[in-house]
């Protein structure tokens, strides 16, 4: 990528320092996962980089963002907290600000909160890497982070599993792609 500088310094300069480290792991998980399956490591350098990138907007520019760009889906009318747009939002500044047109990239950003049904290698190397990166300690992230080297499509289903059960415990609402996504990656598509 050919903006890699400019976008760690704007990452920088723009993220709570948690979040900025937060990234760096999701970028250091994503290349060796990439690297492992066989998947582009500067595109997973590219998505993991942007993935985060919206995440601090504040409610009011989020919606503005979504309602300038034409952004609105089904996936806004089940989120609780408008911040879990961020990775649709952070796919479109990939794509208008930084000129990133590579399909996979913009879904790997995009999907990586929800996931969805059809998730490439690089989707699922992203929606893992931001679950399982070295600063996570919930229990069952080591399992999921051996898993993820060893079989991405396992690894998916523990990293669903763990997220819907997450939501239900909280009486959260759960995205309809996520639910989706998981019984997608259980039938073998």
């Amino acid at each position: 990528m050919s903006n890699r500088e400019d976008v760690v310094k704007w990452l920088f300069r723009n993220l709570k320092k948690k979040r900025f480290d937060h990234v760096m792991g999701v970028l250091k998980m994503a290349i060796e996962l990439a690297e492992v399956h066989g998947v582009s490591m500067e595109k997973a350098e590219t998505a993991a980089l942007f993935h985060d990138y919206a995440k601090n907007f504040s409610d009011e520019e989020m919606l503005a963002r979504i309602e300038d760009e034409s952004l609105q889906d089904e996936n806004l009318s089940v989120c609780a907290s408008i911040n879990l747009y961020h990775g649709i939002v952070g796919a479109s500044i990939a794509e208008k600000e930084y000129g990133i047109d590579d399909r996979d990239i913009l879904n790997a950003i995009r999907n990586h909160t929800f996931g969805r049904v059809g998730m490439s290698k690089l989707e699922k190397i992203i929606y893992l890497s931001d679950m399982i990166e070295p600063s996570r300690n919930f229990k069952s992230v080591e399992e999921i982070r051996k898993e993820a080297f060893l079989d991405l499509d396992n690894a998916m289903v523990m990293a669903l599993d763990k997220t819907l059960l997450y939501l239900i415990g909280r009486g959260e609402a759960i995205n309809i792609n996520t639910i989706c996504a998981r019984n997608d990656l259980l039938a073998g598509s």
